[in-house]
């Protein structure tokens, strides 16, 4: 995620990158099965382009599931309480029952950009290098 910055980072700066990845963490309805995913951008098909996508674990969406016609799922983010339903039809679908994942492209319909985008000030951070000053740069995270 944070790709050529510094590799240690302030207690603070790693607080908000926290709360931002616990946004992108998602529960996961399919009929009467329950998990949870993130939503996440994965390099493809290089370091210069990225595709959004839901990643879960393939005992909660697998290979049968997933290539099923017409299968819907819903997916869940319960700090802001939005559900969203998903036709996996047309998308870009990988499931591997070994690693136990399952990666599910989405869409720009779909409506969930805004939990893609890392907070800049929290880049800036970073970038400034602002855990010089950091009351807990002793501590152990």
């Amino acid at each position: 995620m944070l790709r050529g910055y510094p590799n240690v980072i302030s207690y603070d700066c790693s607080k908000k990158i926290i709360k931002q990845i616990e946004r992108n963490i998602c529960k996961i309805v399919i009929g009467a099965e329950k998990g949870t995913g993130f939503f996440c951008r994965i390099p493809f098909p290089d370091l210069n382009n990225t595709l959004p996508v839901f990643i879960t674990n393939n005992h909660i969406i697998n290979k049968e599931l997933l290539y099923k016609d017409n299968e819907i799922i819903e997916i869940n983010n319960e700090k802001e309480n939005n559900i969203r339903k998903f036709n996996l039809n047309n998308r870009m679908k990988y499931a591997n029952e070994e690693y136990d994942i399952t990666i599910i492209e989405i869409k720009e319909k779909d409506g969930i950009n805004n939990y893609l985008e890392l907070d800049d000030n929290i880049i800036n951070d970073i970038i400034k290098n602002n855990n010089r000053k950091d009351k807990y740069k002793d501590e152990t995270i």
